[in-house]
């Protein structure tokens, strides 16, 4: 049973190693060269326990939010001619010590010639070793896939056990939860619910205060006494669980336990402490990703949590959501299903052809199935109310702003600027003609330093940048490092779900035959539902004939009629 999960799971898993085995047998050189290895000295780790390493500005550095594999060697194995014969393989084998790591920044330092980047994730283990000068080489990260023969172990062993949320749903329903506000009252209400079923629902629109609920259902749980496992796909999002003042309470007892913890997390948070297994025990809390989590999900229930919080549960498969259930004995799965699922490796096709688009979107499998209790946090503290109204059109227009008042309307500005946004805040559509199929649209480079410049010299305000595109990241990094500013970054959209800013940008190129994936809904929500004060989209003049998806489209043409900012350059 449950063959083409199965199958999806063994495909995934070998067209990921694939991808990452040609470049594991590439010579060492050729990716330095190719700027897919890279080579710098650690400075210091700063007041954040970010690792500082300095580059030569003209060699390539890493994209902020890429996640690389940090390591140092011996002095004989940096040696170029070295690397002119041994395979990535062959040098990381010699590794003394290794870290997953994730840029973060990028500055110019106080040397000529240099240019700095900070990094977080580094192990306690690695953050030992490092003395100031030690050469650094960072390079594409081993992929997870423990994390998919898990997965496997476990529909193979309770596949039929867990038929229930496993099963493939024939029918197509709609989800209709209850609307509720996050107040105090809801965790007790929620507890009543868990008394009637085993697992709840929770969807959290942007801003609707996900981690605020999930701190105060731990704060209550754990003056209980009860076990609580609170798991995410990435490390981020179990931090900011963990940051919460909510739970300082816990942290002051040393309560809180995080597997793999790293340098600049401890320093982020006192008296977190680190544990190895992920174990259930009575009065505190775990804090483990899904890869880490999933290693108990073959074993006998003799021993489960009491709860398991499952924080942005849309990015788990259906398969890791029963694992929890699993090893759980109550589920509350916090999410948002008109956010981002997994990202996974088989194409639209070949997924079609094996079946598994419901298993892919797990959260969104089981918030139809209609089988839990399903709940929708439907007020946001993120937008002013026009803001929300848009970000409502993909929430059935059920989303309702906590602050009426008219946000930051950029008044120092220039004119021209200063017309790109709305004064009320929320998003505006900047539409210029862009050449085909071009994925580094230099017709906005211009304009858009010209935007930037003018925002930094006048206001603090952050801002993020993102493209559907790496190459566009990419181009967009280089072009814009002359700023020299740790108020902006650059991403891809499938790295900032759970990120907010104060202003975005969200540039879509004129890629024919790719606007289905640019103009995807998930990822446009996500895309658009980043910054507390305003988001900027920039696309083409026949941006709103692309045949988005019908709300993605509704909410252009609304915002082309409102805004009207017809700007050719």
């Amino acid at each position: 049973m449950y063959k083409n999960y199965l199958q999806f799971l063994e495909k995934e898993k070998i067209r990921i190693l694939e991808d990452f085995d040609i470049l594991a047998n590439t010579l060492a050189y050729t990716l330095y060269e190719k700027d897919m290895l890279f080579a710098g000295n650690f400075v210091k780790f700063d007041n954040n326990g970010h690792m500082i390493i300095k580059f030569h500005k003209d060699r390539s550095i890493p994209m902020t939010n890429e996640y690389l594999w940090a390591i140092i060697l011996k002095q004989e194995h940096l040696d170029f001619n070295v690397w002119r014969k041994y395979s990535y393989q062959q040098l990381y084998n010699k590794a003394l010590e290794f870290s997953s790591v994730q840029c973060i920044w990028k500055s110019k330092g106080n040397e000529k010639n240099v240019v700095l980047a900070g990094f977080t994730g580094v192990s306690l283990e690695l953050s030992e070793r490092l003395k100031a000068g030690n050469t650094i080489i960072l390079g594409p990260p081993e992929p997870p896939i423990l994390y998919y023969e898990n997965l496997k172990a476990f529909i193979n062993k309770y596949g039929l056990e867990y038929g229930a949320i496993l099963q493939p749903s024939e029918e197509k329903t709609s989800w209709q939860p209850s609307l509720v506000n996050n107040e105090t009252h809801l965790v007790t209400y929620l507890q009543n619910q868990l008394a009637l079923e085993d697992t709840v629902l929770v969807q959290g629109p942007p801003g609707t205060g996900k981690t605020t609920l999930i701190a105060r259902i731990i704060k209550e749980l754990i003056n209980q006494n009860k076990s609580v496992l609170v798991t995410a796909l990435a490390n981020k999002a179990l931090m900011e669980v963990a940051s919460h003042d909510e739970l300082q309470p816990l942290l002051d007892k040393q309560l809180i336990y995080k597997t793999n913890l790293s340098e600049d997390e401890k320093i982020a948070i006192a008296n977190l402490k680190s544990i190895k297994d992920v174990v259930p025990q009575k009065g505190k809390l775990i804090l483990s990703t899904f890869y880490k989590s999933s290693s108990l999900f073959e074993l006998p229930k003799h021993n489960p949590f009491d709860y398991i919080i499952v924080d942005e549960a849309s990015q788990a498969f259906l398969g890791t959501l029963a694992g929890f259930s699993h090893i759980g004995e109550n589920n509350i799965w916090v999410g948002d299903q008109v956010q981002l699922p997994p990202v996974v490796q088989l194409n639209k096709d070949e997924i079609r052809r094996l079946g598994v688009k419901q298993f892919i979107h797990g959260f969104e499998t089981v918030c139809n199935k209609d089988m839990f209790p399903g709940f929708m946090m439907n007020k946001t503290f993120r937008f002013g109310q026009r803001g929300a109204e848009f970000t409502g059109i993909f929430y059935d227009n059920q989303l309702a702003s906590a602050d009426k008042k008219p946000l930051v309307d950029l008044e120092n500005l220039s004119f021209h600027n200063k017309q790109l946004f709305h004064p009320q805040g929320g998003p505006s559509l900047l539409k210029i003609e862009l050449e085909l199929s071009i994925k580094t649209p230099l017709q906005i480079l211009a304009p858009l330093t010209n935007l930037l410049t003018d925002i930094f010299s006048n206001y603090p305000y952050e801002v993020l940048i993102v493209a559907p595109f790496r190459k566009t990241v990419g181009w967009l990094e280089k072009s814009l490092n002359h700023l020299n500013t740790k108020k902006l970054s650059v991403s891809t959209i499938d790295k900032i779900q759970g990120k907010n800013t104060d202003i975005c940008i969200f540039i879509i190129p004129n890629v024919k035959g790719l606007y289905a994936f640019e103009l995807n809904l998930n990822r446009f929500n996500v895309a658009t539902s980043r910054a507390k004060y305003h988001s900027l989209i920039i696309a083409d003049k026949n941006v709103l004939t692309a045949g988005a998806n019908s709300k993605v489209t509704e909410y252009l043409n609304r915002l082309d009629k409102e805004d009207n900012l017809n700007l050719l350059h």
